[in-house]
């Protein structure tokens, strides 16, 4: 939850201050990846023709088999060839619980992966994942060795993290949640898997 004021007050070395797209993937998620992409390339508003260029570009691989849309898009701006590009994927396993399409589903990831591994331009992913769909990361073997070799588990939350995690960013807004309230929710996460990004919802 801290990562992104982190990175915003902190850059990447040689990098200005970074140019962050945070998304879900929802059911089709390289128009999600779409969307993050031209907000990436025009902050000041993404026009719908725009978000369609982006996805017909994703959607295509190059003449090698090799699907470097979003390596290739990122490349072309100007503005982002001295900044730091950082793209967040939050709750990464709607790839597998609503992505029915296992083509769009390896073009997202194959892209994704040209970006982060290409010298040029400086993409950065981070992706969150509940730890119960990493066996189904295996499909896509460099997609997993990348989680495997790179990733940052998260423990389980203990009722009192739950309870921190309800009302400390209330308190810190100045409000309160009513005790018998926090006290459900707690109940209905602790011990619950898959339960976390439904309380994130809910709050």
């Amino acid at each position: 939850a801290g990562l992104i004021p982190r990175i915003k007050i902190s850059p990447l070395p040689d990098k200005k201050t970074p140019r962050i797209a945070v998304f879900a993937c929802g059911e089709h998620p390289l128009l999600s990846l779409a969307s993050a992409t031209a907000r990436l390339l025009e902050p000041k508003g993404h026009a719908s023709d725009a978000i369609h260029r982006c996805e017909t570009r994703l959607k295509q691989p190059n003449a090698q088999g090799t699907w470097d849309g979003l390596t290739d898009l990122v490349g072309q701006s100007p503005e982002l060839r001295d900044q730091a590009v950082i793209l967040v994927v939050d709750q990464g396993e709607e790839i597998y619980s609503l992505c029915n399409d296992d083509v769009e589903r390896t073009a997202f990831l194959q892209n994704l992966m040209h970006a982060v591994s290409a010298e040029f331009p400086t993409v950065s992913v981070v992706l969150t994942l509940r730890s119960d769909f990493l066996e189904q990361t295996q499909t896509v073997p460099a997609f997993n060795n990348a989680i495997v070799n790179r990733n940052v588990l998260v423990p389980v939350m203990t009722r009192t993290n739950l309870r921190d995690a309800i009302e400390q960013p209330a308190k810190l807004s100045g409000y309160r949640f009513a005790p018998e309230l926090v006290e459900r929710l707690i109940s209905e996460t602790d011990g619950n898997m898959g339960a976390l990004p439904l309380l994130e919802f809910t709050l």
